[in-house]
């Protein structure tokens, strides 16, 4: 009989980290945005595999007026899935257009906006 070997998930692309920026205030009261990493809170360190962006992926994002930079699969952990967070992958930083988890799995696809890249 043939046996089955339990799958074993590889997420080989890189790695992120998923951060909340830190609330700074500029003179007059105004929210400044995150131009350093040293802006952000990193809140958790993971390995992803990218994704290739589907044309259905692309239109959910247009309709938001938003633009999908990256579509990328991680495993799934709680604390981490809120729109709210970015995401820093080496100098460039992303908004999270939407999170799709896959709890049965325990992964989440992550959909990502590029923001701007960091000094």
């Amino acid at each position: 009989m043939k046996q089955f070997r339990p799958r074993i998930d590889t997420y080989n692309s890189g790695v992120l980290y998923v951060c909340r920026p830190i609330s700074g205030k500029s003179s007059f009261s105004a929210k400044k945005n995150t131009v350093t990493s040293a802006d952000l809170e990193r809140i958790e360190k993971l390995d992803y595999e990218e994704k290739a962006k589907r044309l259905e992926d692309m239109d959910f994002a247009q309709r938001d007026d938003r633009t999908l930079s990256l579509k990328v699969r991680t495993r799934y952990l709680s604390r981490c899935a809120d729109t709210s967070y970015q995401v820093l992958i080496g100098d460039r930083l992303y908004g999270i257009i939407k999170i799709d988890p896959d709890k049965a799995a325990g992964e989440m696809y992550l959909y990502l906006e590029e923001i701007r890249r960091l000094k």
